[in-house]
């Protein structure tokens, strides 16, 4: 059975994994940019929240939430790490670019 396609506890457990991806270049860069919270939690419950505001712009609105989800990004970066619109948005481009590399590379979409 394929791990896409099972339902259960196989699909569920490939989420923290793929959150623990996708939150560790975020973490790194937020040690960078001098982020007032830049632990690993933080972190990971900014990007698992942006993730999930995303998605569910994404099936209130359809396509037209892509136009949305930057600034949602930016908005929980900045508030929730504490961190300047250029740290927030130094964050979401590398987030982004990590989500791109995870995407071709492992065949996946995630958060």
């Amino acid at each position: 059975m394929d791990i896409t396609t099972s339902s259960g506890g196989a699909g569920i457990a490939i989420v923290p994994l793929v959150l623990v991806l996708q939150t560790a270049p975020v973490w790194f860069a937020a040690k960078i940019v001098g982020a007032g919270k830049a632990e690993f939690l933080p972190v990971g419950m900014a990007v698992l929240g942006a993730g999930v505001i995303s998605w569910l712009l994404l099936l209130a609105l359809g396509l037209k939430a892509l136009m949305i989800m930057p600034f949602v990004y930016l908005g929980i970066y900045m508030f929730y790490l504490d961190t300047s619109f250029l740290g927030a948005f130094i964050l979401f481009v590398l987030g982004l670019s990590f989500q791109a590399a995870l995407n071709k590379f492992l065949g996946v979409f995630s958060l």
